[in-house]
């Protein structure tokens, strides 16, 4: 499938790799409102076109797939842009600003019966699909608790994107990251929450901790951090045994751990976005709208959550 990137950030680099790496897709076209920039990023990534507008990319019909890889804050519009040109979707986590907008923007597709998935790539790496198999098999017992961090010490300025108050966060910009990871795994409803937020003055949140509690009675505790330096893990214990993984969301290697008994898991990674690019090619080539693993219903139930960060005052 003929790949085309809106937006040419720092990811776009690594989102350019996980195509290249990829069995079912091509890099085909490339677009940035700086035609230079997409010349420079066309030349490096050795994609077949540039273009200096994402409307001329849209208007392209040998565009088979766009990956939306811009600011938060452009992935509303852009994500119908691409629905009303009849191109599937993969767009950056957040889809979009909030629960209802998401609901919104998932029936549009839809309507206009275009592919959409929300890029967790966490959700689709090897490595998970490979724990998930674990699991499934009952080699770590019923699942009781999962941990996972994704924390960093960096302190933006007031002024940067990710500050934004309604469209960034440290929950939309890396928070994510553990929510979406746990909920996969626990695989069952969300029963409760509980939230506790430490925001900048403009009501920014940059420290977020949740307690998820399914109704399967696992446990979730989850932590993202702009302001704490630390190594981040995601520990899934069961009755058992117990799966760690560092850095969980790209990471190809595991400890588990069975009584006395410790194994490695390593699995073939060439990208950490290759998976789930090859994931939403394989759907829409067997006519799916919608990921089989991480849809609408996953991506809402992520919203949802993520606007409760938001609605607690500073």
């Amino acid at each position: 499938m003929r790949f085309g990137i809106i937006g040419l950030g720092k990811i776009s680099d690594r989102i350019a790799k996980g195509i290249e790496c990829s069995e079912y897709g091509t890099l085909y076209a490339v677009a940035s409102r700086s035609y230079e920039k997409a010349l420079d990023f066309k030349n490096r990534h050795h994609a077949e076109i540039a273009y200096g507008s994402y409307e001329e990319l849209l208007n392209d019909p040998n565009v088979d797939i766009v990956y939306i890889a811009t600011i938060n804050q452009n992935h509303y519009e852009l994500i119908k842009m691409c629905a009303d040109h009849g191109k599937n979707i993969i767009c950056e986590k957040p889809l979009v600003k909030d629960y209802e907008e998401t609901k919104e923007i998932y029936a549009y597709a839809k309507l206009k019966r275009v592919f959409l998935m929300e890029a967790q790539k966490a959700c689709f790496t090897n490595l998970t699909r490979k724990i998930r198999s674990i699991i499934s098999d009952g080699v770590i017992g019923k699942i009781e608790s999962i941990k996972a961090s994704y924390c960093m010490n960096a302190d933006y300025v007031s002024d940067h994107w990710v500050m934004d108050k309604i469209y960034g966060g440290v929950m939309k910009d890396i928070g994510v990251y553990p929510l979406a990871y746990a909920n996969l795994i626990a695989d069952a409803k969300i029963r409760d929450v509980d939230v506790t937020s430490v925001k900048r003055e403009k009501g920014t949140d940059v420290r977020v901790e949740l307690k998820v509690k399914y109704a399967n009675n696992v446990i979730a505790y989850l932590m993202a951090s702009f302001r704490d330096e630390m190594t981040n893990y995601a520990v899934i214990k069961g009755t058992r045994g117990t799966i760690i993984v560092e850095n969980f969301w790209k990471n190809n290697k595991a400890t588990l751990t069975v009584g006395r008994n410790m194994i490695n898991i390593e699995v073939e990674q060439e990208s950490e976005f290759q998976a789930e690019i090859d994931h939403a090619c394989m759907c829409i080539m067997n006519g799916f709208k919608k990921s089989l693993v991480y849809g609408r219903e996953a991506s809402i139930k992520v919203a949802e959550i993520v606007d409760m960060v938001k609605n607690i005052q500073s």
